[in-house]
């Protein structure tokens, strides 16, 4: 017997000898995961994307009285699938309201 058969076979066994061995993850299991996650956010945010597309069918008004409007969800809904439409959405929101509160706006009716 040589030593890489006793090497394999204290793994096969998970013999206390090589611990480190038997505890190792296979380098596909870490991919599998990473594939698994990253098609699962992306069918999260398709879904999500579909209750954005059923907001479409409200006037401008109740879509004003959101916090957003029909512009802001027609460019979310266009951003590719890796993005969080959500977060973009909040974010477009916070720099309205920030422009809006702001001491420098101006009047451009004549």
């Amino acid at each position: 017997m040589s030593t890489f058969d006793f090497y394999f076979n204290a793994v096969e066994l998970k013999h206390p000898v090589n611990r480190g061995a038997s505890r190792s993850k296979p380098h596909g299991e870490g991919f599998v995961a990473r594939i698994y996650q990253a098609v699962q956010q992306r069918l999260t945010e398709w879904k999500y994307r579909r209750q954005l597309a059923s907001l479409l069918d409200y006037r401008d008004a109740v879509l004003e009285d959101m916090g957003t409007s029909r512009g802001e969800l027609i460019a979310a809904l266009e951003l590719p699938l890796s993005e969080d439409a959500g977060e973009i959405l909040a974010k477009w929101k916070s720099e309205r309201q920030t422009f809006d509160n702001s001491p420098f706006k101006f009047n451009l009716q004549g």
